[in-house]
């Protein structure tokens, strides 16, 4: 996406994956409660998402299915929302907690992980959801436009961050970012809670030297 279809597809991601645009608030309520259901099916010890269905979904969000398919035509919507959501809830982080231009990859480093911790700590459900098979090649573009995004926007003036967002072969690699991190975080997600607190910040170290890698 260009920057002006970003900033479109993030002034209207609340209506993502929906047949139509809630108007009131109980409508928008029960949207909210599907999406959430989704969620905590894919949270679930032992949770199979792939095996997940629109009536799982209803049932869990305490609805009949026909209300399910008034607001989204099948699974993959429901999905589409909640990823939405989840970037959402990134930018509504970073917007948060970044309170000064960014000069260089290290201190976008560094806030990228700080949020993605508060994101997935928050509401582990969200990190559940991105490492699992319902979690589509399209989404992964999202999140992709999601960093170029905030790149693009939080870069200081004539800084080496500026630099690299104007180039758009580098901007490109932020897939393989993406990528890796997905695999990373599902891995720091499983691992033994004895070695949980090692194996996360060799994690994160992994990361920071994808992210130097992208912008060589």
């Amino acid at each position: 996406m260009t920057t002006a279809e970003y900033e479109v597809f993030n002034a209207t991601s609340e209506s993502v994956g929906l047949r139509k645009t809630p108007r009131q608030t109980r409508s928008r309520s029960r949207v909210d409660s599907l999406v959430r259901a989704l969620l905590e099916l894919v949270d679930e010890p032992g949770s199979e998402p792939s095996r997940i269905t629109t009536t799982d979904v209803a049932r869990r969000g305490g609805f009949p299915i026909g209300s399910l398919y008034e607001y989204f035509e099948d699974l993959d919507k429901v999905v589409d929302a909640a990823v939405a959501y989840s970037i959402r809830r990134h930018t509504e982080i970073l917007d948060e907690t970044t309170n000064e231009s960014l000069a260089d990859i290290s201190a976008l480093m560094e806030v990228l992980i700080a949020s993605y911790a508060r994101l997935y700590g928050d509401d582990p459900a969200l990190l559940s959801l991105r490492t699992s098979t319902l979690f589509q090649p399209h989404h992964r573009a999202w999140v992709r436009d999601h960093l170029q995004h905030f790149i693009r926007t939080s870069a200081a003036p004539g800084s080496a961050l500026e630099e690299f967002a104007a180039r758009t072969d580098l901007m490109r690699r932020l897939g393989l970012f993406v990528a890796v991190s997905e695999t990373v975080l599902r891995h720091a997600h499983e691992a033994e809670a004895e070695h949980a607190a090692e194996f996360t910040g060799q994690c994160l170290e992994l990361l920071r030297s994808t992210m130097h890698h992208v912008a060589d």
